[in-house]
């Protein structure tokens, strides 16, 4: 017996795999015993150690290890000699793609609040009929557009708007935010409404106090257009919200020619359209396109008196025989400012004069005059147009004196947008 654990303990130092061996031989000895056992004990003995011994000599037959001679146990067996084995590559590995840097946009919250109050002005949707409370209007319509819209009930309840209020506006359509701020006007109390605003990548429907934590400060570079655009903010857009108003969400100074306004997205949004608005009604500078054609007098009365003849335009002039184009000028001049061209030829002397003015009522006007003088005699021309003209051009006319000929004049009148802006702070 000691020969043998003498030959275990040897098998343990040299292998893992004999000590698996041994765990494997004792747990079969003792059931064996245990079960033959009952007879005699001492009859028992002999033959459990002849077995012993039996089982020990066959594990001492078997491999020493499983692995073959040389190759550690822990370690992976060599590949076999017919598979392929990686080289080492020759390249450096490959270099990660550059992640392109923020532009201005995704750095400006307030670019993003614009920019999804724009997608959610082109979404379109409709509000079921078969809702119940306005919960389940907010969700129809999320369900509808995938943008998320989240409503601040807390927020509302001094409002008395409740989540499980009645619905508004079944079945009306049109754009998400349009149909979003209907629903704000027609809830809430005549004093107090929610209101729709964007912020962090979803629309929310909130209180005004709520609403003074969303307040981003933009320049808007309007220069002469200061007054009129504050005046026509504060009375056009969200009026009782201004401060100056009575208010305390909306705040607007004047610094010269650039009017800073603290306002959520939703208004900014309102005062970019009014800017441009301005621009293209108060325009800086006006461009007048003169052509002056020479025709016969008895030829241009049958055009201009025929019924037949709704609209005047230069083609039809220049078909008439005899005619000619004797002056086709441009002018540009500023606002209340005149701008005058003088064209001479043998016998004949053109002088134009243009001033274009501000009516309140009917935007911008030019006031122009046309003189024709031959042989020190003038005849003059002189009206009204309104500006722009987009369709055909205006149309006058002077005799010549002395003569069976007329200068017919066509007007073009083209306002210059002025340079106005907006920049976030």
């Amino acid at each position: 017996m000691n020969r043998v654990i003498s030959r275990a303990s040897s098998g343990i130092a040299l292998c893992r795999e004999r000590t698996i061996v041994l765990a494997m031989v004792v747990p079969l000895a003792a059931p064996f015993s245990s079960v033959h056992g009952a007879a005699s004990t001492a009859d028992a003995r002999p033959s459990h150690r002849a077995e012993r011994a039996s089982l020990l000599t066959a594990s001492a037959a078997r491999p020493q290890s499983l692995h073959p001679p040389g190759q550690h146990p822990l370690r992976p067996p060599p590949l076999p000699a017919d598979l392929p084995r990686p080289q080492p590559s020759e390249a450096p590995p490959p270099t990660p793609e550059a992640v392109s840097p923020p532009t201005a946009a995704e750095l400006d919250v307030l670019a993003q609040e614009l920019a999804l109050l724009d997608l959610a002005a082109t979404l379109s949707v409709t509000v079921p009929r078969d809702v119940q409370t306005l919960d389940e209007v907010i969700a129809a319509l999320t369900a509808q557009t995938n943008l998320p819209i989240e409503v601040d009930w807390e927020g509302l309840v001094s409002m008395g708007i409740r989540n499980d209020g009645p619905a508004v506006l079944a079945g009306a359509q049109g754009s998400l935010l349009a149909v979003l701020e209907a629903i704000c006007a027609n809830v809430g109390t005549t004093f107090a409404r929610p209101r729709a605003e964007a912020t962090l990548g979803r629309l929310r429907i909130m209180n005004d106090a709520a609403a003074t934590a969303l307040r981003r400060t933009r320049a808007y570079r309007v220069d002469l257009l200061a007054d009129d655009f504050m005046t026509k903010a504060r009375e056009h857009i969200d009026p009782d919200s201004w401060l100056v108003n009575g208010g305390d969400l909306l705040h607007a100074s004047r610094t010269g020619g650039t009017v800073l306004v603290s306002a959520p997205a939703t208004i900014h949004r309102r005062l970019a359209a009014l800017v441009e608005e301005l621009r293209l009604t108060h325009p800086s500078m006006l461009k007048v396109s003169v052509d002056a054609i020479r025709v016969p007098t008895r030829d241009w009365r049958i055009i201009s008196m025929s019924e037949r003849t709704e609209v005047i335009r230069p083609e039809a002039v220049m078909s008439i025989a005899g005619a000619a184009r004797v002056a086709s000028p441009t002018l540009v001049t500023t606002m209340d400012e005149q701008a005058e061209s003088v064209l001479s030829e043998p016998g004949l002397n053109l002088r134009f004069a243009f001033r274009p003015e501000w009516d309140t009522e009917r935007g911008v006007r030019v006031v122009f005059e046309c003189a024709v003088t031959r042989e020190g005699v003038e005849a003059i021309s002189s009206g009204s147009i309104a500006a722009p003209i987009d369709g055909p051009p205006a149309v006058t006319a002077v005799d010549l004196p002395g003569t069976e000929e007329t200068v017919v004049i066509f007007l073009r009148a083209r306002p210059l947008p002025r340079a106005a802006s907006a920049v976030g702070l």
